[in-house]
């Protein structure tokens, strides 16, 4: 796993997890992205965060498959490997 990505994405994580105001916690790769506070929308939110920080386009099929958030990190890794 690349560090840089995973601090990264975690940041990004709580960030929105402190808007939403529903999770105070430290954001782990292990945690539940519902358990955050993260509905539909605000996931949403994240992924386009993710992709603008990363310069990636994360494929509509990933995103159903998003339920953690080293899923996100897994996802975020995969597009980075795949970028020219």
């Amino acid at each position: 796993m690349n560090r840089d990505v995973q601090d990264a994405v975690l940041q990004i994580v709580h960030q929105c997890c402190v808007v939403t105001g529903q999770f105070n916690g430290v954001v782990e790769p292990n945690l539940e992205l519902t358990k955050l506070g993260l509905d539909s929308l605000k996931l949403v939110e994240v992924v386009y965060a993710v992709e603008s920080r990363f310069s990636i386009q994360i494929e509509e099929e990933t995103l159903y498959g998003l339920h953690y958030v080293n899923d996100l990190i897994t996802a975020v890794e995969a597009c980075c490997s795949e970028a020219p």
